[in-house]
């Protein structure tokens, strides 16, 4: 059998620096020497991405026999994008695997199995369309390549540490492609691996992304886009590869955008003359959060964020105890929210009394409130926030990354997606939580004969 593949496709001149670094990568690696066998790629919309995974795919199948998983966030998008999609002139991405390396193709499975080059009457490679709301639906299989398809909209990133034992055993290839939603885990991402030699790491906006001397995207489309109502954030986000653009449907973007131009997320330290206060939401199998604060004249400084995930309570009281022994503080008020009064059916006490029990003091638990009230209060206490970049930078990220639950399949007459009036609930969720319980505890009155705080002065620099 004699094939050339690609088939009917060559990468774009700006896609060649990657194209190139996987394949000889992915081959050295696969011979036991050190190569490239990573890569996070940041291409913005309309760049070719999946149709660059589908050839890469179509290329390594004929050359390591195995399986190869072409992974997106989920199974529905994954048939609607790479299993029926077409290119801009009506070829289907599945075409680009030549029918004559095809034994049999599923489509209720969305696989693809291949005839074997070396040897015909043996199984050849697969190649596999899965979502990663439904990973062990492959349960079985052993994929020694994979790709990420929009890998920073994952609501559960910890599938790669899931699936990343596999390819370590295999010497398999991880292809991660995406465009930027914030500095959330794909970001984290780039920043560990900028400098590892295993992994080829590349962000192109549509200023960086010319073929055969042209610009895939210019302005004059990008300017179409707005007219037809898309925002700037958007366009920044989705044209320019931004990570600090606001995301659609943010709850709180607009606020933390200008809290970012205003320079309110810097480097903010420990002001000994300030007492701290805690900010909680609570959870078990879900992570516990915990914003600390220090309030000044109208002025709240967030000095640290904390989390867990699965940890007794009295993890949480060990911590509160070593920060204040590290900032030889004392602690105005811990903030809970409403279910900390609830009993747990293993102890029969109640959070606040737990915690009571190990040391912590100055406990106020929030009445239940309404999930708009506390969204609309926590509104209007960012503009009086200031943030530190450091040790608040998982607890920024989750405001930033707080958005509204889309409704799946559903989308208005300009195809638009639709959203409901409730939070996706994500890793996000957590950090927002808890910083809405500090927004309607702020409506607390002070203790009588409890003043308010001095001001002493600080350098936000």
């Amino acid at each position: 059998m004699e094939l050339t593949l690609p088939y009917n496709w060559v990468p774009r001149d700006y896609q060649m620096p990657a194209w190139l670094a996987l394949e000889e990568g992915i081959a050295k690696s696969v011979r036991g020497q050190v190569g490239i066998n990573r890569s996070l790629l940041f291409w913005h919309r309309r760049a070719g991405k999946d149709l660059f995974c589908v050839n890469l795919c179509a290329t390594q199948a004929m050359q390591r026999i195995g399986a190869y998983w072409h992974i997106f966030p989920t199974y529905r998008q994954g048939r609607k994008i790479a299993w029926e999609g077409k290119t801009r002139d009506g070829r289907s991405f599945v075409d680009h695997f030549p029918k004559a390396m095809i034994e049999r193709r599923r489509d209720a499975e969305m696989t693809l199995n291949f005839i074997n080059p070396y040897a015909p009457d043996q199984p050849g490679s697969s190649y596999h369309i899965i979502g990663a709301d439904d990973p062990d639906s492959q349960v079985g299989t052993n994929p020694v390549g994979m790709i990420f398809s929009e890998w920073a909209v994952m609501t559960d990133p910890a599938i790669w540490s899931f699936l990343q034992p596999i390819l370590i055993e295999n010497d398999g290839w991880a292809l991660f492609i995406t465009t930027p939603r914030g500095r959330n885990h794909a970001y984290r991402m780039m920043k560990r691996n900028e400098s590892n030699p295993r992994w080829f790491v590349q962000v192109l906006g549509v200023d960086k992304t010319l073929h055969e001397g042209k610009r895939v995207v210019n302005e004059e489309q990008i300017d179409a886009a707005r007219q037809e109502g898309m925002t700037e954030d958007m366009v920044q986000q989705e044209f320019y590869c931004s990570f600090d653009a606001a995301l659609e449907n943010a709850y709180y973007g607009p606020e933390m955008r200008k809290a970012l131009s205003e320079n309110r997320i810097t480097h903010v330290p420990f002001d000994p003359h300030l007492q701290v206060e805690t900010w909680w939401d609570l959870g078990m199998a879900d992570a516990t959060a915990i914003w600390f604060a220090q309030r000044s004249m109208g002025q709240i400084r967030l000095i640290d964020y904390e989390y867990a995930t699965g940890q007794s309570l009295a993890y949480y009281a060990d911590l509160l105890h070593r920060k204040r022994e590290e900032w030889t503080c004392t602690y105005r008020a811990h903030l809970l929210p409403h279910d900390a009064n609830a009993r747990s059916l293993q102890t029969g006490y109640t959070t606040k009394k737990s915690l009571r029990d190990l040391g912590i003091e100055n406990i106020r638990v929030m009445k239940k409130h309404g999930l708009q009230d506390g969204i609309q209060a926590t509104r209007m206490m960012l503009p009086t926030c200031w943030f530190d970049e450091e040790r608040c930078a998982t607890g920024i990220e989750g405001l930033r990354q707080y958005v509204k639950q889309p409704l799946e399949g559903q989308e208005d007459p300009d195809g638009n997606q639709l959203y409901s009036n409730q939070p996706l609930h994500n890793w996000a969720s957590h950090p927002a939580d808890a910083f809405r319980t500090g927004a309607m505890g702020s409506k607390i009155e002070r203790p009588p004969g409890e003043p308010e705080q001095l001001f002493a002065p600080m350098s936000m620099a």
